[in-house]
Formats: C-alpha cells, sequence, structure tokens
C-alpha cells in the first residue's frame, strides 16, 4: 500500500471530498439527467432493457424489419435486420428455439443399405454412408486382426497364436475367424473353429464388458451350437501359454 500513499482516491473526476455529486438524485427512474447525457426520455440513443410501459425505443418507427421464417413452427414472424446480420432470426419465440427442429429437415436423402437392403435416411454430408447400422457394417466388412501372424493368417493377440500353436502341436484341426454371427443390434465373430468337434472357441486375455455382453448374446441366440471361452488361465493351464 506505500506505493499509493498520499493518492487522493475517488477524486479521478474533479469532485472535492465533503461535496455532493452534481449526479446525486438523477437516476433511470426520474428522467432526470443532464442534457445530452444519452439517457434521457426522447435521446436519439435512449434504449435500455425493461423500460417501463409507454416509454418507446429510440429506433421504435424508423428500425428496418424483415420477414423470417421459423425453423421450428414455421410461423412468419418479423425481426430487426441487425439482428438477423448476427445470425438471430430462426425462430419465432424462446419455446420454439428450444424445440430446434434439425436444420436439415426435409432433405434427407433415402439410400438403401448394401447388407440388409433395407432402406435409410442420411443427412448431405453422410451422403457417401452405404450402411444403416455400426451391425451391417461389421457383417459385411468385419475388423481384420492386424496384431501378428501365425501360418500366413494375421490374429489379434499373442494369446490367440499361442492356442493356434497349441492345437497344431495337439494335431486339431482349426480354422480362425471362419463366420460371422448377425446378432440383431450387432454381430460376433468367434476366434477359432474347430471342424472335429464342431465347437466355436474365443480367446480371451482380458474381458471387456462390451465383449461379455456379447458373449452372453450370442449364447442365448444359438443355444444348440458348442462354444468355449478359454481365458489367460485356462490357456496357463493346457499349456497354450507360459
Amino acid at each position: 500500500m506505500s506505493g499509493i500513499k498520499g493518492m487522493n482516491i475517488g477524486n479521478t473526476h474533479g469532485f472535492k471530498k465533503g461535496i455532493p455529486s452534481l449526479m446525486k438524485g438523477r437516476t433511470k427512474a426520474s428522467g432526470n439527467f443532464p442534457k445530452g447525457c444519452g439517457f434521457q426520455v426522447g435521446h436519439k440513443s435512449y434504449s435500455y432493457k425493461g423500460m417501463n410501459k409507454g416509454q418507446v425505443a429510440w429506433n421504435e418507427g424508423t428500425a428496418i424489419l424483415v420477414e423470417c421464417k421459423c425453423l421450428t413452427c414455421g410461423n412468419i414472424f418479423k425481426i430487426r435486420k441487425h439482428q438477423v446480420n448476427r445470425g438471430r432470426g430462426k425462430y419465432c419465440s424462446s419455446i420454439c428455439s428450444k424445440k430446434k427442429v434439425a436444420w436439415n429437415k426435409g432433405i434427407l436423402e433415402t439410400k438403401q443399405c448394401l447388407q440388409c437392403n433395407k432402406p435409410f435416411t442420411v443427412r448431405p454430408c453422410e451422403k457417401e454412408q452405404k450402411f444403416c447400422s455400426q451391425r451391417c457394417v461389421g457383417l459385411a466388412n468385419p475388423t481384420k486382426p492386424h496384431w501378428g501372424k501365425y501360418k500366413g493368417i494375421n490374429m489379434r493377440s499373442g494369446y490367440e497364436i499361442g492356442y493356434a500353436k497349441y492345437l497344431d502341436r495337439n494335431k486339431t484341426k482349426w480354422e480362425y475367424e471362419p463366420k460371422t454371427f448377425d446378432l440383431g443390434h450387432t454381430s460376433y465373430t468367434p476366434d477359432f473353429y474347430l471342424p472335429e468337434k464342431q465347437i466355436y472357441v474365443e480367446i480371451k486375455g482380458w474381458m471387456r464388458n462390451e465383449a461379455l455382453i456379447k458373449i452372453k448374446e450370442f449364447i442365448k441366440q444359438n443355444p444348440d451350437i458348442k462354444y468355449l471361452l478359454l481365458k489367460e488361465d485356462d490357456l496357463k493351464q493346457i499349456g497354450a501359454i507360459k
């Protein structure tokens, strides 16, 4: 505080201590202002929110109004031109603004899914979309494994490679991801199929909640299919991994 010692704080406008301000009692409510201050009723710049009944905005009658169509209800309403220039004029009221109908309503394009052949709609920015859902994408283009290779086949993890080697050591025929099953809302591809035993095998080193839900749905929809789930401890127990 030593830096401002001796300063006459509050005296920046020429007021002297003990002398009342010339603006005392001159408020918006009284309308008593110095001439040309910008707050007098009738002044060209007089305007503020919450004006009393009977008061007129400075540009009333001279403002340029333009007609706009509400994007929600379709009603025609008028708004000042400068407000349109500021990006307003989309909705006629706050109620319609909260309901907000998509800007592209009425210009959606109908396409046919390349997997299930069902019609679906897309926005203009999605015109290159070929499938109606992620399920159909998975059925048409299953995600290709890329973790590593064994016997020229790409696999998703070292656990899967270890299990494939284990099957070869035991002279068991196997196929890797031979079939993708449609579960309705998504798709599922078991890791291995053992044709001699007619059983599907899933290898899971770490189980995610999404994967567990998918496995349970697969078992529920296919009760007649033989299915085996092998986790890390199971693979260690049979000697597939160390």
